[in-house]
């Protein structure tokens, strides 16, 4: 049984790869979800990760690069001036509060240019305390990855 660990929602991509995985060897795959950076790979909790982002520096591990997501927007359902459109553009939400993931997260005020940032609403530690945050419009998020049916999100354009 391979442990494949995660932080967050997986990418679909995993489906396929998890059911090669089995296909291959004969042996299934275990999900297990930890809330560090390399989501339990460093303490043994799992033997596999998927990482978003840069790997944390000094860690003793390999890594091979999966796949890109696009960047989305995660909107509060009450921010309609955002989640009324099709497309938000990347430079915009500069204009909205954002919740950031500290721990395990991609998205930092630090991605606009100076000068043109994003206020941060609120930090989170965790992946549900981040979906939370979002889900009681305190702020948006942009994960790279899928999120739940219903959820309002929004491609985000001119994302570099």
């Amino acid at each position: 049984m391979l442990r494949l660990g995660f932080t967050s929602l997986l990418p679909e991509a995993c489906a396929a790869l998890a059911t090669g995985f089995k296909a291959a060897t004969g042996a299934g795959v275990r999900l297990v979800r930890g809330d560090a950076p390399l989501a339990g790979l460093l303490t043994g909790a799992c033997d596999i990760a998927v990482v978003r982002g840069d790997l944390p520096p000094g860690d003793a591990v390999r890594s091979r690069l999966l796949l890109h997501e696009p960047r989305v927007a995660v909107l509060a359902r009450d921010t309609p001036a955002l989640a009324g459109r099709r497309v938000v553009d990347w430079a915009e939400l500069a204009d909205h509060p954002l919740v950031v993931n500290t721990v395990t997260g991609t998205t930092t005020p630090d991605l606009w240019p100076e000068g043109r940032r994003p206020r941060l609403a609120c930090t989170a530690h965790n992946f549900d305390e981040w979906l939370e945050a979002v889900a009681s419009a305190t702020a948006w998020a942009s994960p790279r990855n899928r999120w739940p049916a219903g959820t309002p999100t929004r491609p985000c354009a001119t994302y570099a």
